[in-house]
């Protein structure tokens, strides 16, 4: 468990990174890299829900106790709100590019 505890942490950096390499090199390749670009923006979509929710889980079950050691979601929710807010854009320079 520990070990798995570890590949956490380099999960929240190497996820939206692949995400954010697929989505700019499938922009960069203009109409044949419209899917890549699709997928990507909706790999960083669904990366920010994963974390929002990891946001709200900690926000409502750290509400009005000291057991979680003053945790703060607002980074959490912050870099959740960035990474959908870039995948919707990714999604929709796609959209107007496949138009």
């Amino acid at each position: 468990m520990g070990l798995a505890t570890s590949f956490v942490f380099l999960t929240l950096v190497i996820g939206p990174l692949l995400g954010l390499f697929v989505a700019v090199t499938g922009l960069r390749d203009g109409f044949d890299g419209r899917s890549r670009a699709a997928v990507g923006g909706g790999m960083l979509i669904g990366i920010g829900g994963f974390y929002l929710y990891g946001a709200l889980n900690t926000l409502i079950s750290c509400q009005g106790q000291d057991v979680c050691g003053g945790a703060s979601p607002l980074p959490l929710f912050g870099f959740a709100m960035v990474l959908v807010a870039l995948g919707l854009l990714v999604e929709g320079i796609t959209l107007v590019r496949g138009n």
